[in-house]
């Protein structure tokens, strides 16, 4: 198949549904904190939107300048190694993992579902029962896609490999061939003809 089509059920159902709440979730994250800012801001919540949009704009602008002169997969890593030196650059990147763990989202959505039930239901659950439910539930699927992660990738023909170097970090090569290869198929040896029958 060699039209840049993707093959039939490449992607599962759990690999679409990943997808497809990892594209929502900043949208979720506006959807479920709206309620709370605007208990603080009250009418001024439109005004609070747009200085964000301009502080975020701003931060975009910076994180793009970078990421032009210095390309690098590492991000913040990356920029403050290269600007501050190692020691910046690994307290960076630890800072940087831990907003990524930083439950912002998984405590409103904890909230909202908890309020969300008792409102409509009259069913009390307390909201750290929901967030932790979804944070199990976002590690199990990381779990899983990174596990196979290999086995999708070499059945397109593709080879990866992880490589730890001391003092440059981890590094997952993931070679892919630009045109889809059909998968080798072993054939079985032909009979060798017998002479004198």
């Amino acid at each position: 198949m060699g039209d840049g089509a993707l093959k039939r059920d490449a992607v599962g159902v759990t690999g679409s549904v990943a997808m497809s709440l990892g594209v929502m979730n900043p949208a979720s994250g506006i959807m479920f904190t709206a309620a709370l800012i605007a208990v603080h801001a009250g009418p001024a919540l439109p005004l609070v939107y747009l200085m964000s949009l301009v502080g975020v704009m701003l931060l975009v602008n910076t994180i793009a300048e970078f990421s032009r002169r210095l390309p690098h997969a590492g991000s913040f890593y990356a920029f403050n190694t290269a600007g501050l030196g190692p020691t910046f650059g690994f307290f960076a990147g630890w800072l940087l993992f831990a907003a990524y763990l930083y439950p912002q989202n998984l405590l409103a959505f904890g909230a909202f579902a908890s309020a969300a039930l008792a409102t409509q239901l009259g069913i009390h659950v307390a909201w750290w029962v929901f967030t932790v439910a979804a944070a199990v539930t976002i590690w199990a699927l990381s779990l899983r896609g990174l596990l196979g992660l290999r086995e999708r990738v070499e059945a397109v023909a593709g080879r990866m490999s992880v490589r730890s170097l001391r003092g440059a970090g981890t590094v997952l090569l993931v070679q892919m061939p630009l045109v889809q290869t059909p998968l080798p198929v072993e054939r079985a040896a032909a009979p060798t003809p017998r002479h004198g029958s």
